[in-house]
């Protein structure tokens, strides 16, 4: 297990900044937001994003010391308080319902994901991906996920809170490729273990909804992104669908890819616009124009779920653990 760092409690930290009267007006006063997995690509593009707008007032949660350091060494992200960077193992609940308090909180941006990576074994002649230790989808998409989902639902606070997932498209296929990664055969039993990575991310999901269904003051916002790219945000028109369906959205050639930065700014438009994203489950995707198209770069996103014509997500589809 991940030893667990907390530099200070979120209560007291953000306490502190939205009491504070210098502290609040040299950095802003703005929306409480919490972004976990601050330490990944995506995560990392919604921090720095959340950190230039004066709407917000955030906080990073990463998992170990080593990505605390990573983010203050880099140059892009503009962090004028080490402290903004909180270490916590989110796979640890009573490290994470420590660390979360939902009566000082107005969004968490959960951007955790297991991550695998090269093994350095080949099968087929293709390299063989794994998760490292500690980080299985099942501890972190699943357990992870469901600490911070409890903490955010914990104590008797009424005021509203709101959690806006990073998850994945792919999710109503129980064979998508993602799932296949990280899995292997258990030495004693001979059976196929490990991986499953959007069913775990849907059994998490799922479990935000009910959640949200027996606590009226806690909404969900899910963002199923296609493949994620390391291109320009805010170049491209971004197209919202439910249930893996490019077709209907889209078209016969739409795209299967979009841009970390753009889905990290929807992210923030959906905390930003709450009543419009508030109990929303949807896919997106980034239309990039062909030679000589004329680009429709979408801007207005309080529009950006009109297309779907009120519809979410079906989680009776596919399957979750």
């Amino acid at each position: 297990m991940i030893s667990i760092v907390i530099t200070l409690p979120l209560l007291c930290l953000l306490a502190t900044m939205s009491a504070n009267p210098a502290d609040a007006l040299s950095i802003g006063l703005g929306l409480k937001v919490v972004v976990s997995g601050a330490g990944g690509q995506t995560g990392k593009s919604l921090f720095r994003q959340l950190l230039g707008d004066d709407d917000f007032l955030p906080i990073g949660i990463v998992r170990t010391q080593a990505s605390k350091d990573s983010l203050l060494e880099d140059k892009s992200i503009p962090i004028d308080d080490e402290s903004r960077i909180v270490v916590c193992d989110v796979a640890d609940e009573a490290a994470v319902m420590g660390a979360l308090d939902s009566s000082n909180i107005d969004t968490l941006f959960n951007c955790t994901s297991g991550t695998p990576r090269p093994s350095g074994e080949m099968k087929d002649g293709r390299p063989v991906f794994a998760y490292p230790e500690g980080g299985d989808p099942e501890i972190v998409d699943w357990i992870g996920q469901k600490s911070q989902i409890d903490a955010m639902s914990q104590g008797t606070s009424s005021s509203v809170r709101h959690i806006v997932v990073c998850s994945s498209m792919g999710g109503t296929d129980p064979e998508n490729m993602l799932n296949v990664l990280g899995r292997k055969k258990d030495s004693e039993t001979g059976k196929e273990v490990g991986g499953n990575i959007l069913l775990w991310k849907r059994k998490s999901e799922k479990y935000l909804i009910e959640k949200s269904t027996s606590d009226s003051d806690l909404k969900y916002t899910i963002i199923h992104p296609g493949g994620l790219i390391n291109e320009p945000g805010n170049q491209r028109e971004l197209i919202v669908g439910v249930d893996d369906d490019r077709v209907t959205y889209g078209g016969e050639d739409s795209p299967r890819t979009v841009p970390r930065n753009d889905v990290a700014r929807v992210m923030m438009e959906a905390c930003r616009n709450l009543a419009t994203y508030q109990n929303r489950s949807f896919d997106l995707r980034g239309h990039e124009p062909k030679e000589g198209e004329e680009s429709c770069v979408t801007t207005d996103f309080s529009k950006l779920l009109d297309p779907l014509e009120g519809k979410n997500c079906d989680y009776s589809l596919g399957k979750s653990m």
